[in-house]
């Protein structure tokens, strides 16, 4: 759309200036027009229309289906009604002319009054007073990425690894749908992840990260390196060039469809926890783990380290002076990988090779030989940058560190299975495969980052 520039008209597809304008009663009429239809129990609709009703209202048998629920034209959400004002307001933005001030004030006084009726039938009917999803708790989260990890579907190495990034990056799904392998780097004990922009900051202010996230040793199906190991070694077309880490034009369409099969498969265990059909969505996981970070302890990482890593705009002054730093949201990466707060083993490493108790000469000959065995598996390696081959590598020591329970694990048809990285890794690779702690580093360990002075308490 054109808009109003230099004298030239505007090409707005409405007629918002003039004679014939929108007005104010059309967008009003247009939103009263908007209903959705629910099934209710009959006894509780009689109840309710006789009351705002002079005459008593009868049904007939024609009424009721067969649960015998009588189906009720109600309004819309909240979110709707706001969302036909943006669309308005954005119309009058994209053309350069400004809104007219009296439609202004009278749509929002009449969303406000669409909101109060819009509990009270709420109320009445005894529908759901939220509007949103619900929060996504840990032990359902556990139960769905459990179930990916172990799925015999190939798809579901892709869903698997966007479900568990969108829970511990605690960003919006577009983020990880945009999220290049070149803004990927592997620093100390952590994956570090960079984003351009959030829904908080458009223009890439303050919010390029770097955004760190951490393994999670003793839960492998839920374990942020082995879910991109598993990935990677599975395309490996992925670790070429400069390319996003899910290529594709509709990525996003593809997880929540994926999502939305696997929420369907699980209805009667989220059932048992509480969750009914419809209040589980892709933005759940956000909501979910960022309640989780700010209840989970009374030594959780503070606020503004949480809404910084969030992507939440913190208002005012705040924003001006509270800045990002790396071990507030390394406290975060580690908090939202499910390591326990309150154990000595919340400081845990990444798994990584230790050539530690060899001399220095057969130390630099079981490097080269772990290189070349790595090369040899992966399709042109020798054009795959360092910052990405680095990547792998601490990718492909976390699946050795977990290759018995992968093993064991994964559905014979599984095609990581079936990867040539997975594949007769020699035994002398799983005898220096490991993890540390602060307390037993050696000089092959990755500096420990994120780790909190009460967990050095503990131990």
């Amino acid at each position: 759309m054109k808009p109003a520039i230099s004298g030239a008209p505007h090409h707005s597809p409405i007629i918002i200036a003039g004679e014939d304008a929108l007005t104010y009663d059309s967008i009003r009429d247009f939103m009263m027009g908007r209903k959705k239809s629910v099934s209710i129990r009959g006894e509780t609709v009689k109840e309710y229309m006789n009351k705002i009703n002079k005459n008593p209202i009868e049904f007939t048998d024609n009424h009721f289906d067969e649960q015998g629920k009588v189906g009720v034209s109600v309004q819309q959400s909240q979110s709707s009604y706001e969302g036909i004002r943006s669309a308005v307001a954005w119309i009058y933005k994209m053309a350069r002319t400004p809104m007219p001030e009296t439609m202004q004030s009278h749509l929002s006084v009449f969303i406000a009054g669409k909101q109060r009726t819009g509990l009270k039938e709420k109320e009445n009917l005894g529908l759901s007073l939220s509007e949103e999803k619900k929060t996504l708790g840990r032990e359902a989260f556990e139960l769905i990425v459990k179930t990916l990890f172990v799925s015999e579907q190939k798809e579901h190495i892709f869903t698997h690894l966007f479900f568990v990034l969108d829970w511990v990056l605690m960003k919006r799904a577009e983020n990880c749908v945009n999220c290049k392998v070149n803004h990927i780097s592997f620093v100390d004990d952590a994956l570090v992840f960079q984003f351009a922009k959030s829904k908080g900051h458009q223009k890439g202010e303050q919010h390029i990260g770097p955004w760190h996230v951490y393994s999670n040793p003793f839960k492998p199906w839920m374990c942020p390196v082995l879910a991109l190991s598993r990935y990677i070694f599975s395309f490996p077309d992925t670790l070429k060039g400069d390319m996003p880490l899910f290529e594709g034009g509709s990525q996003y369409s593809r997880y929540q469809k994926n999502f939305a099969a696997i929420l369907e498969k699980l209805k009667p265990e989220l059932k048992i926890m509480g969750y009914q059909e419809g209040d589980i969505g892709t933005h759940s996981c956000r909501k979910g783990v960022a309640t989780f970070i700010a209840s989970g302890c009374t030594v959780s990482p503070p606020i503004a380290t949480l809404c910084i890593r969030a992507g939440w705009v913190l208002g005012g002054m705040k924003d001006k002076y509270i800045f990002h730093e790396n071990a507030g949201d390394q406290y975060v990466g580690r908090c939202v990988s499910l390591l326990d707060q309150l154990s000595k083993e919340f400081a845990v490493s990444t798994p990584y090779f230790d050539f530690s108790e060899l001399s220095d000469y057969d130390r630099n000959e079981m490097k080269k030989k772990l290189n070349k065995f790595v090369k040899s598996r992966i399709p042109n390696s020798d054009i795959i940058r360092n910052q990405t081959w680095n990547i792998a590598m601490n990718c492909f020591a976390c699946v050795c560190y977990h290759y018995k329970y992968l093993s064991e694990t994964l559905h014979p048809q599984r095609t990581f299975r079936a990867s040539s990285i997975f594949r007769d890794i020699p035994k002398e690779f799983f005898d220096h495969v490991r993890v540390t702690h602060p307390w037993n580093m050696t000089k092959d360990s990755p500096s420990l980052t994120g780790v909190p002075p009460h967990v050095l308490c503990l131990a």
